[in-house]
Protein backbone atom coordinates (compact mmCIF):
# COMPACT_ATOMS: atom_id res chain seq x y z
CA UNK A 1 0.00 0.00 0.00
CA UNK A 2 1.36 3.71 -1.09
CA UNK A 3 -0.14 7.38 -0.88
CA UNK A 4 0.60 10.36 -2.52
CA UNK A 5 0.78 13.37 -0.61
CA UNK A 6 -0.12 16.93 -1.40
CA UNK A 7 -0.63 19.76 0.46
CA UNK A 8 -2.73 23.13 -0.04
CA UNK A 9 -1.62 26.01 -0.97
CA UNK A 10 2.03 24.64 -1.23
CA UNK A 11 1.28 22.34 -3.94
CA UNK A 12 -2.16 24.15 -5.43
CA UNK A 13 -4.69 26.34 -5.33
CA UNK A 14 -7.41 24.27 -6.52
CA UNK A 15 -8.74 20.61 -5.98
CA UNK A 16 -7.93 19.52 -9.85
CA UNK A 17 -4.37 20.55 -9.39
CA UNK A 18 -3.78 19.38 -5.96
CA UNK A 19 -5.48 15.85 -6.90
CA UNK A 20 -3.36 15.68 -10.06
CA UNK A 21 -0.06 16.29 -8.52
CA UNK A 22 -0.87 13.56 -5.52
CA UNK A 23 -1.46 11.24 -8.61
CA UNK A 24 2.00 12.17 -9.32
CA UNK A 25 3.53 11.18 -5.87
CA UNK A 26 1.70 7.98 -6.08
CA UNK A 27 3.29 7.34 -8.68
CA UNK A 28 6.86 7.89 -7.38
CA UNK A 29 5.48 6.07 -4.22
CA UNK A 30 4.99 2.71 -6.32
CA UNK A 31 7.76 3.30 -8.49
CA UNK A 32 10.47 3.70 -5.68
CA UNK A 33 8.16 0.75 -3.46
CA UNK A 34 7.88 3.21 -0.58
CA UNK A 35 5.00 3.32 1.52
CA UNK A 36 4.35 6.95 1.38
CA UNK A 37 5.99 9.83 -0.87
CA UNK A 38 5.20 14.12 -0.57
CA UNK A 39 4.70 15.76 -4.09
CA UNK A 40 8.26 17.66 -4.70
CA UNK A 41 8.56 20.57 -6.90
CA UNK A 42 9.73 19.95 -10.26
CA UNK A 43 7.61 16.52 -10.23
CA UNK A 44 5.55 17.99 -12.97
CA UNK A 45 7.94 18.70 -15.60
CA UNK A 46 9.48 15.20 -14.92
CA UNK A 47 5.97 13.27 -15.32
CA UNK A 48 5.25 15.21 -18.52
CA UNK A 49 9.18 14.00 -19.90
CA UNK A 50 8.27 10.79 -19.18
CA UNK A 51 4.91 11.10 -20.90
CA UNK A 52 5.92 12.06 -23.95
CA UNK A 53 9.17 9.57 -23.72
CA UNK A 54 6.67 6.43 -23.62
CA UNK A 55 4.28 8.30 -25.95
CA UNK A 56 6.79 8.85 -29.01
CA UNK A 57 8.50 5.52 -27.91
CA UNK A 58 5.87 3.59 -30.04
CA UNK A 59 6.83 5.45 -33.41
CA UNK A 60 10.81 5.41 -32.54
CA UNK A 61 11.61 2.19 -34.66
CA UNK A 62 9.50 3.30 -37.66
CA UNK A 63 10.70 6.39 -37.40
CA UNK A 64 14.01 5.65 -37.81
CA UNK A 65 15.23 7.61 -34.01
CA UNK A 66 17.11 4.36 -32.73
CA UNK A 67 20.52 2.86 -33.62
CA UNK A 68 23.13 0.26 -32.47
CA UNK A 69 26.05 1.60 -30.77
CA UNK A 70 28.73 -1.08 -30.79
CA UNK A 71 31.64 -1.42 -27.48
CA UNK A 72 34.80 -3.52 -28.31
CA UNK A 73 36.00 -5.56 -26.14
CA UNK A 74 40.02 -6.33 -26.16
CA UNK A 75 41.40 -9.21 -25.41
CA UNK A 76 44.26 -8.03 -22.97
CA UNK A 77 46.81 -10.87 -23.77
CA UNK A 78 46.56 -10.36 -27.38
CA UNK A 79 45.66 -7.13 -27.77
CA UNK A 80 42.75 -7.95 -30.67
CA UNK A 81 39.29 -7.05 -30.89
CA UNK A 82 37.31 -10.44 -30.48
CA UNK A 83 33.76 -9.06 -29.23
CA UNK A 84 31.37 -6.17 -29.10
CA UNK A 85 28.82 -5.32 -26.99
CA UNK A 86 25.70 -4.08 -28.40
CA UNK A 87 24.39 -0.69 -26.63
CA UNK A 88 20.95 0.57 -27.73
CA UNK A 89 20.68 4.63 -28.68
CA UNK A 90 17.77 6.87 -29.02
CA UNK A 91 17.55 10.73 -30.56
CA UNK A 92 14.67 12.07 -30.04
CA UNK A 93 13.35 14.59 -32.49
CA UNK A 94 12.68 17.55 -29.91
CA UNK A 95 14.50 16.36 -26.73
CA UNK A 96 17.88 15.32 -28.57
CA UNK A 97 19.80 12.33 -26.85
CA UNK A 98 17.85 9.92 -24.20
CA UNK A 99 19.95 8.24 -21.80
CA UNK A 100 19.76 4.06 -22.34
CA UNK A 101 19.01 4.69 -18.36
CA UNK A 102 16.12 6.39 -18.87
CA UNK A 103 14.07 4.79 -21.63
CA UNK A 104 14.87 1.65 -20.89
CA UNK A 105 13.06 2.08 -17.69
CA UNK A 106 9.83 3.42 -19.65
CA UNK A 107 9.86 1.07 -22.05
CA UNK A 108 9.59 -1.61 -19.40
CA UNK A 109 7.41 0.04 -17.26
CA UNK A 110 5.23 0.60 -20.05
CA UNK A 111 5.04 -2.80 -22.15
CA UNK A 112 7.70 -1.33 -25.06
CA UNK A 113 10.58 -3.42 -24.03
CA UNK A 114 9.75 -6.34 -25.93
CA UNK A 115 9.09 -4.57 -28.78
CA UNK A 116 12.36 -2.86 -28.32
CA UNK A 117 14.48 -6.23 -27.96
CA UNK A 118 13.49 -8.20 -30.91
CA UNK A 119 14.35 -4.79 -33.25
CA UNK A 120 17.47 -5.15 -31.40
CA UNK A 121 17.92 -8.69 -31.53
CA UNK A 122 17.28 -8.11 -35.58
CA UNK A 123 19.88 -5.53 -36.03
CA UNK A 124 22.24 -7.22 -34.11
CA UNK A 125 22.19 -10.34 -36.32
CA UNK A 126 22.04 -7.83 -39.40
CA UNK A 127 24.94 -6.16 -38.01
CA UNK A 128 26.99 -9.95 -37.68
CA UNK A 129 26.37 -10.85 -41.21
CA UNK A 130 27.44 -8.09 -42.39
CA UNK A 131 31.18 -8.31 -40.49
CA UNK A 132 31.02 -11.90 -41.87
CA UNK A 133 30.53 -10.79 -45.19
CA UNK A 134 33.49 -8.39 -44.96
CA UNK A 135 35.33 -11.01 -43.26
CA UNK A 136 35.10 -9.86 -39.36
CA UNK A 137 34.61 -13.12 -37.45
CA UNK A 138 33.13 -11.25 -34.23
CA UNK A 139 30.97 -12.25 -31.78
CA UNK A 140 28.36 -9.72 -30.03
CA UNK A 141 27.05 -9.43 -26.57
CA UNK A 142 23.32 -8.10 -25.92
CA UNK A 143 21.54 -7.22 -22.94
CA UNK A 144 18.01 -8.49 -22.00
CA UNK A 145 15.59 -7.38 -20.13
CA UNK A 146 13.50 -9.04 -17.53
CA UNK A 147 10.61 -9.33 -19.31
CA UNK A 148 12.59 -10.77 -22.22
CA UNK A 149 14.22 -13.48 -20.22
CA UNK A 150 10.65 -14.66 -19.18
CA UNK A 151 9.70 -15.01 -23.12
CA UNK A 152 9.02 -18.28 -23.79
CA UNK A 153 9.49 -17.58 -27.25
CA UNK A 154 12.63 -15.68 -26.94
CA UNK A 155 14.44 -18.58 -28.32
CA UNK A 156 11.81 -19.59 -31.13
CA UNK A 157 12.45 -16.15 -32.72
CA UNK A 158 16.45 -16.36 -32.02
CA UNK A 159 16.19 -19.41 -33.89
CA UNK A 160 14.56 -17.51 -36.63
CA UNK A 161 17.12 -14.48 -36.72
CA UNK A 162 20.08 -17.10 -37.11
CA UNK A 163 18.57 -18.90 -39.94
CA UNK A 164 17.75 -15.68 -41.78
CA UNK A 165 21.35 -14.25 -41.31
CA UNK A 166 23.04 -17.51 -41.76
CA UNK A 167 25.13 -17.03 -38.37
CA UNK A 168 25.85 -19.68 -35.81
CA UNK A 169 24.62 -19.33 -32.28
CA UNK A 170 27.88 -18.73 -31.11
CA UNK A 171 28.19 -15.47 -32.38
CA UNK A 172 25.80 -14.24 -29.76
CA UNK A 173 25.75 -13.75 -25.91
CA UNK A 174 23.52 -12.97 -23.46
CA UNK A 175 23.74 -10.16 -20.62
CA UNK A 176 21.18 -10.34 -18.09
CA UNK A 177 21.40 -8.40 -14.60
CA UNK A 178 21.19 -10.15 -11.54
CA UNK A 179 18.08 -8.30 -10.32
CA UNK A 180 15.88 -9.53 -13.54
CA UNK A 181 16.94 -13.43 -13.26
CA UNK A 182 15.46 -12.46 -9.53
CA UNK A 183 12.31 -11.20 -10.31
CA UNK A 184 11.27 -15.17 -11.45
CA UNK A 185 14.37 -17.48 -10.71
CA UNK A 186 12.46 -20.48 -12.53
CA UNK A 187 11.14 -18.81 -15.13
CA UNK A 188 14.39 -17.25 -16.25
CA UNK A 189 16.06 -20.64 -15.86
CA UNK A 190 13.81 -22.06 -18.06
CA UNK A 191 14.53 -19.24 -20.76
CA UNK A 192 18.10 -19.09 -20.42
CA UNK A 193 18.38 -23.23 -20.44
CA UNK A 194 16.73 -23.06 -23.84
CA UNK A 195 18.90 -20.20 -25.00
CA UNK A 196 22.17 -21.79 -23.66
CA UNK A 197 20.96 -25.23 -24.97
CA UNK A 198 20.61 -23.08 -28.68
CA UNK A 199 24.55 -22.89 -28.52
CA UNK A 200 23.98 -18.95 -27.06
CA UNK A 201 26.54 -17.90 -23.98
CA UNK A 202 25.48 -16.58 -20.98
CA UNK A 203 27.21 -14.08 -18.30
CA UNK A 204 25.15 -12.42 -15.26
CA UNK A 205 24.94 -8.43 -15.16
CA UNK A 206 25.81 -6.73 -12.34
CA UNK A 207 26.47 -9.20 -9.97
CA UNK A 208 26.34 -8.48 -5.91
CA UNK A 209 23.41 -5.75 -5.93
CA UNK A 210 21.00 -8.19 -5.86
CA UNK A 211 19.65 -10.78 -3.17
CA UNK A 212 20.94 -13.88 -5.06
CA UNK A 213 23.28 -16.32 -3.78
CA UNK A 214 26.01 -18.47 -5.73
CA UNK A 215 23.87 -21.38 -4.90
CA UNK A 216 21.12 -19.80 -6.92
CA UNK A 217 23.22 -18.19 -9.70
CA UNK A 218 24.60 -22.22 -9.68
CA UNK A 219 21.59 -23.17 -10.86
CA UNK A 220 21.67 -20.81 -14.25
CA UNK A 221 23.68 -21.95 -17.45
CA UNK A 222 25.80 -19.24 -16.45
CA UNK A 223 29.62 -19.07 -17.96
CA UNK A 224 30.44 -15.34 -16.62
CA UNK A 225 29.84 -13.15 -13.79
CA UNK A 226 30.39 -9.64 -14.31
CA UNK A 227 31.22 -7.87 -11.08
CA UNK A 228 28.93 -4.63 -10.60
CA UNK A 229 31.29 -1.35 -10.36
CA UNK A 230 30.36 -0.38 -6.94
CA UNK A 231 32.92 -3.16 -5.83
CA UNK A 232 35.87 -2.28 -7.76
CA UNK A 233 35.32 1.78 -8.00
CA UNK A 234 38.23 2.91 -6.58
CA UNK A 235 39.79 -0.39 -5.74
CA UNK A 236 43.32 0.96 -5.74
CA UNK A 237 42.76 3.12 -2.93
CA UNK A 238 40.67 1.05 -0.41
CA UNK A 239 42.62 -0.43 2.99
CA UNK A 240 41.75 -3.87 2.97
CA UNK A 241 40.32 -4.59 6.62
Amino acid sequence: MSAGETNYPDHGDSPQLLLRRADIALDMARRHRYTHQRYLEGQDEHHLRQLTLIRDLQDAVSNGELWMAYQPKVNAMTGRVNQCEALMRWRHPSLGFIPPDEFIGLAERSGSIRMLSQWMLANVCAQLHAWKQQGYHLSIAVNLSASDVVDRQLSVHLTSLFERYQLNPAQLSIEVTESAVMQDVDAAMSTLLELNQLGLSIAIDDYGTGYSSLAQIKRLPVSELKIDKSFVLAIDSQKMI
